[in-house]
């Protein structure tokens, strides 16, 4: 997992988060096909992601869950 805008990114093989001090759209590649769970709002974002692409206020962290079932 990383962001080609230099962010700080932070990765499991379950979790992701990114810290960003510039708003904007956000690509965060990841190393397989995911279904991905923002784990702020809970809301399933999509399954079998290869690429996650968000908009983000600044400074801003999105925290993200990796996995079929409902983190919650």
């Amino acid at each position: 997992v990383w962001s080609e805008a230099g962010d700080v990114v932070m990765a499991s093989e379950s979790v992701a988060a990114l810290h960003t001090a510039k708003p904007g759209k956000k690509t965060l590649r990841l190393p397989s096909r995911r279904t991905v769970w923002d784990l702020l709002s809970g809301k399933c974002l999509g399954r079998k992601l290869k690429k996650l692409e968000f908009e983000t206020s600044a400074p801003e962290t999105r925290v993200f869950y990796f996995g079929d079932k409902a983190p919650f």
